[in-house]
């Protein structure tokens, strides 16, 4: 009788999955003025909404959301320093 044995999915190298972190944070910061959601995000680096955010977190120690919010007030800091420089 043949034994069935369950496969496990190669991980990704750490090279590859820290490129799609570092995709993912780019995406946000090209894109913070967009309706973007973790959806969004998550296909544009090419990993799931949980693989994403744990790794994500562990890399820089905020989820996407919390970084796409830090991106967007930043920002909009810098707009208003500038409109009252001017």
């Amino acid at each position: 009788m043949p034994v069935c044995t369950m496969h496990k999915k190669n991980p990704a190298p750490v090279e590859a999955l820290s490129h799609r972190i570092e995709q993912a944070k780019q995406f946000i910061e090209t894109n913070y003025y967009r309706d973007i959601s973790l959806d969004v995000i998550a296909a544009a680096a090419h990993l799931s909404k949980a693989h994403l955010t744990r790794k994500f977190k562990e890399t820089y120690q905020l989820t996407p959301h919390q970084y796409l919010v830090e991106v967007r007030l930043k920002q909009a800091i810098a707009l208003l320093k500038q409109r009252i420089c001017q």
